[in-house]
């Protein structure tokens, strides 16, 4: 399944360590690209009254000054059951905000399409050599 697939993803990226627990701030870099850059976000925990564990990873970029998102995902751990999910999607330009659980709603057709998102970026950010070197600094 996507979300076990995903979870091993993470994992190899080093962005959560084998047990699901996720990096509480850190910056990955690789040449050409823009940094990965992972956040904790507590809010999220057990915001759909699991027991998950919220982080959000992204790129930026600065724009007329603004710090712009490119894109930024909004992730749920569940580390008992070894599995992710995407709770949010968020890009500046064009601006898009998208949201998986909506009070006690799930949108399931986008919550199937920005897991598959997911996917395919982390695949990607393995193969741009991400993960390889994290950081704590700003």
């Amino acid at each position: 399944m996507i979300y076990e697939d995903n979870f091993k993803l993470l994992k190899k990226l080093g962005v959560i360590s084998s047990d699901g627990i996720p990096r509480e701030y850190s910056k990955s870099k690789s040449p050409s690209f823009m940094d990965l850059v992972i956040e904790r976000n507590t809010i999220l925990d057990k915001i759909n009254r699991k027991d998950c564990i919220g982080f959000s990873m992204a790129h930026y970029f600065l724009q007329n000054g603004d710090l712009c998102s490119d894109p930024l995902m909004e992730v749920l751990v569940y580390p008992d059951l070894k599995m992710v999910e995407v709770f949010s999607f968020d890009m500046s330009i064009p601006p898009l905000y998208q949201v998986v659980y909506d009070g006690e709603s799930c949108d399931f057709r986008l919550k199937e399409s920005l897991n598959d998102f997911l996917n395919q970026w982390l695949k990607n950010l393995g193969m741009q050599g991400f993960g390889e070197v994290w950081s704590e600094e700003n």
